[in-house]
């Protein structure tokens, strides 16, 4: 099973997002700060990261630069078109953004299709391929 992390001090963004992709068949769990976060990912890996940029605990890039320390699991971020460009141009895997609010099929076919990039992204032994998110 798809094993998702929602990641956001916003419990309303939070817990709907949780919900949308619980309904659509995926496996979630719920964090509220980078702390609780970066602690998941050291006991587990996720398939996929849903990362609010706003998340208590951290600046984005300093978020980034610790979750990438222990995953390279494919992130979502929840932000604004140009902090997201920012982070998505940093970030060498694969990753995307989507900004609030967003509808459950916004969301639910975000995370189907970087999913798919993501296995795509794995089965290129170079390495060389680079995903640029939506909010480009």
């Amino acid at each position: 099973m798809i094993h998702i992390i929602v990641a956001s001090s916003n419990i309303f963004r939070r817990e709907l997002s949780s919900f949308i992709l619980s309904e659509a068949g995926f496996a979630v769990q719920e964090t509220r700060t980078i702390e609780s976060l970066l602690n998941l990912l050291r006991a587990d890996a996720p398939s996929l990261i849903l990362l609010d940029a706003q998340i208590e605990g951290a600046d984005p890039g300093a978020t980034l630069r610790a979750v990438r320390l222990l995953s390279s699991a494919p992130i979502i971020w929840i932000a604004e078109a140009p902090q997201a460009r920012a982070l998505l141009l940093v970030d060498e895997r694969p990753a995307d953004a989507i900004s609030w609010p967003y509808r459950a099929d916004d969301l639910t076919g975000a995370v189907s299709a970087l999913l798919g990039r993501a296995s795509v992204a794995l089965a290129d032994p170079t390495g060389r391929e680079r995903y640029a998110g939506s909010a480009e």
